[in-house]
């Protein structure tokens, strides 16, 4: 250890993991790196959950926080398509990462290229409803990492699965509000990576007409 990385360090957080006899994960501690001082406790073990029981909880707070979040979002109504940005690879980054806008204004643009997106909306929320879905958010990393059915997978499906859920949920929350939305209104995950199929994400989260009109426009 050098000088210069002696200097760096007191600034890093420090971040301290407890597992359990069966070798899981019980608890995370975040501990301020200058001080060693407890700033907060990341994770604690709920012996009652799984992976289907925490998607669940996480689909509803993050369709309820999405819903409020693109009504609060004026200069880019009406909404034309709404694209939640995610990693398949890197599921620890964000479900979703970030939530991405095209207003009905700025016409047509390929729906599966993320970096037509002109407008980004903010994300995540913060205070209580950002610290919940952050709480879900690592509830669902250590279940998921911790099951056997998913452990040979790149890209495992209950995060997708999440999304694909949280798109229609939000979709049907927002199709009918016109002053809100569009009439070719459509709302779905999007991999940054194209490391998945993204005509799977539109199928799976729309309703068969819609998202076959969001497939034909990507392909034209």
């Amino acid at each position: 250890m050098n000088d210069e990385i002696r200097e760096f360090l007191p600034s890093r957080t420090r971040i301290q993991y407890e597992y359990g006899p069966d070798g899981g994960l019980s608890q995370a501690i975040e501990y301020d790196g200058e001080t060693s001082e407890m700033k907060s406790t990341l994770y604690t073990r709920d012996p009652s959950d799984t992976v289907e029981s925490v998607s669940d909880e996480l689909v509803t707070a993050l369709g309820k926080s999405i819903v409020k979040q693109l009504k609060a979002e004026k200069t880019a109504q009406p909404i034309q398509r709404v694209a939640l940005l995610y990693s398949a690879e890197h599921a620890h980054c964000g479900l979703p990462a970030n939530v991405l806008l095209a207003p009905a204004s700025e016409g047509d643009l390929n729906p599966l290229d993320w970096e037509a997106y002109s407008h980004e909306a903010s994300w995540p929320p913060v205070a209580r409803i950002g610290k919940k879905i952050e709480s879900l958010h690592r509830r669902i990393l250590v279940v998921v990492d911790g099951s056997e059915k998913y452990a040979h997978e790149d890209a495992p499906k209950p995060y997708r699965d999440v999304l694909w859920r949280v798109s229609r949920d939000v979709y049907e929350a927002l199709v009918n509000k016109k002053r809100i939305v569009s009439e070719d209104f459509a709302v779905f995950p999007l991999d940054d990576h194209g490391d998945v199929d993204a005509a799977e994400d539109v199928r799976q989260s729309l309703p068969s007409d819609v998202a076959k009109q969001v497939i034909a426009k990507a392909e034209s």
